[in-house]
């Protein structure tokens, strides 16, 4: 299994709001703020993708065709239903950041990655 880290304190997580992109930024694979949503990190390290490529970019069904080859990737690009099921657990106002993570290391594991968070959420 694959490992995939993502770190809380750089990680987008809720809906978007005026306050919540005020503060962290739009939901995106990378913002300007240099915060990421869960599929930004696996765009990062499990795709090989740049921060130059995803940055900006709403999903990583908008990056270009030269895809990494990770099991989520099939002959038409990104497997659309998970990358729509993982966006919106990340975005998901209402869950609790427990419940947010449990459900995003499910998502994961289905397809052989196992998500290890680290580090503390931002104020």
């Amino acid at each position: 299994m694959q490992q995939l880290i993502i770190d809380r304190s750089k990680w987008r997580t809720g809906g978007d709001c005026i306050e919540l992109n005020t503060k962290f930024g739009d939901t995106k694979l990378l913002n300007d703020k240099g915060m990421m949503c869960c599929l930004g990190f696996f765009c990062l390290q499990i795709e090989n993708r740049t921060s130059d490529e995803i940055l900006d970019v709403v999903d990583p069904v908008g990056l270009d065709d030269n895809t990494r080859g990770s099991n989520l990737i099939g002959d038409d690009g990104f497997n659309r239903p998970w990358v729509e099921s993982a966006i919106n657990t990340n975005d998901d106002v209402d869950l609790s950041n427990e419940t947010r993570e449990e459900k995003i290391h499910g998502l994961f594991k289905n397809h052989a990655f196992d998500v290890k968070f680290i580090n503390e959420y931002p104020e």
